[in-house]
């Protein structure tokens, strides 16, 4: 059967696409899909975070793939990917800002159509999930370039099993450098609007640090090259499926 689906979320200033994959068992039939918990993940807003793209790549890899643990999720969940926000970003080569010269980042609270239609496509799709109390989680991946490992930042202290799932599953995850809320300098991205305004309590960002890992993580020391990236997309599927199905936790890691 069908498990992925592409379409065009939307098309930049530049007149580029973005894309909108929708990962979901029977993905063809869309009576059946719309009755899915909604699952959304992103990646590339910040451009120069090309790290960001291949953590992606993983997911993707994964939640498409034959494993029993993808099945399950696919099974149970619709997930809707957009691997790549801001293309224009990526093909002019900017760091963080699209051609408007606008971090898209930051524009999650009142979105221009014109100007951010990235943005403003995405978040009027998610508020109709939201609407029809389908929005289970949001995650957006990105790069960083200060702290070590990758590591989540949360919006609330009830959501803090993610991270402990995760750093089960990752020996580059980093639980101490995982934070539980939304500073007011953030108030404006991605993360915080979703959890706010839209009500969704697991609106996650996982960073993925550009030098390697912690001395004290489990692959200590080690730089985060593109294998490891690849690889650790696919294990915060799994840490997802943990997270999602708690009831099946124990059968799906001895599966997968």
């Amino acid at each position: 059967a069908a498990r992925v689906q592409r379409s065009v979320l939307c098309r930049t200033l530049a007149g580029n696409v973005v894309d909108l994959l929708t990962i979901s068992s029977g993905v063809n039939n869309a009576k059946a899909v719309k009755l899915k918990p909604v699952v959304v993940l992103t990646g590339r807003v910040h451009p120069g975070e090309s790290n960001a793209s291949y953590m992606m790549h993983g997911v993707i890899d994964y939640l498409t793939g034959p494993s029993a643990v993808a099945q399950l999720l696919r099974d149970m969940h619709c997930f809707h990917v957009v691997p790549m926000l801001n293309p224009d970003g990526v093909v002019n080569g900017n760091y963080r800002c699209n051609l408007s010269g606008n971090d898209l980042n930051r524009q999650w609270l009142a979105p221009d159509p014109f100007l951010h239609t990235e943005i403003y496509s995405l978040k009027k799709l998610m508020q109709g999930w939201a609407k029809e109390g389908r929005l289970l989680l949001f995650c957006d991946l990105h790069g960083h370039s200060n702290s070590r490992s990758i590591f989540l930042y949360c919006c609330d202290p009830a959501v803090s099993d993610l991270p402990t799932l995760v750093a089960r599953r990752s020996l580059s995850f980093s639980l101490a450098n995982c934070t539980y809320k939304v500073a007011k300098r953030k108030l404006n991205t991605g993360r915080a609007v979703v959890y706010k305004e839209l009500q969704c309590i697991n609106s996650f960002t996982c960073e993925a640090s550009f030098l390697g890992t912690e001395a004290s993580d489990g692959f200590p020391g080690a730089h985060l090259n593109q294998q490891n990236l690849r690889m650790f997309g696919a294990q915060l599927c799994k840490a997802l499926a943990d997270y999602l199905v708690p009831d099946h936790a124990a059968a799906l890691r001895s599966a997968s």
